[in-house]
């Protein structure tokens, strides 16, 4: 059986972010290079590099396993609006499939903070579903990450490192 996995994205609610918005008059509207940035949740996006320790734990609400990320964007057209958020993952190592995904969501703008001025995908949760957690312990993962606009227009980063069990 295919291994598959599932994200879960929590809404994406301003109140995990003082001073978040998504209106039209919102700053976030700029001229910059399109790009996307994946971390670790609860990490700064200057705080972690390619290579250091993924986590793997068990949610709050249970279930399977998973790795919390969040992204920021820029250079996108729209993405209050609506965008598309693609996920896919594997095992460099040995080539190991844990799956991919796309689901529709809208983006939240920062003004204040280390992301002021660009687009947040705040709470996404990788989800690696038929996977044990004990399995996932000690192995690599590739997690890829992109982002579509509605006129089309997409941004990918990528991120990985061994995870490590929590």
């Amino acid at each position: 059986m295919t291994r598959s996995l599932l994200i879960v994205c929590a809404s994406l609610v301003c109140g995990v972010f003082a001073g978040c918005t998504s209106s039209p008059e919102a700053p976030c509207e700029s001229d910059e290079d399109p790009s996307v940035q994946v971390v670790p949740a609860g990490l700064g996006f200057d705080e972690w590099l390619d290579g250091d320790p993924l986590v793997a734990a068990t949610p709050p609400q249970g279930g399977a396993p998973y790795t919390p990320l969040r992204a920021r964007v820029t250079g996108l057209v729209d993405p209050q609006i609506g965008v598309t958020l693609s996920l896919s993952g594997v095992d460099p190592s040995d080539g190991s499939e844990y799956g991919e995904i796309s689901y529709d969501t809208r983006l939240i703008c920062a003004n204040v903070g280390e992301s002021a001025g660009l687009w947040l995908a705040a709470d996404v949760h990788y989800r690696y579903f038929e996977w044990e957690l004990g399995e996932l312990d000690g192995r690599e993962a590739e997690i890829s990450f992109s982002v579509e606009d509605l006129h089309g227009n997409v941004v990918e980063s990528s991120i990985g490192g061994t995870l490590g069990v929590q």
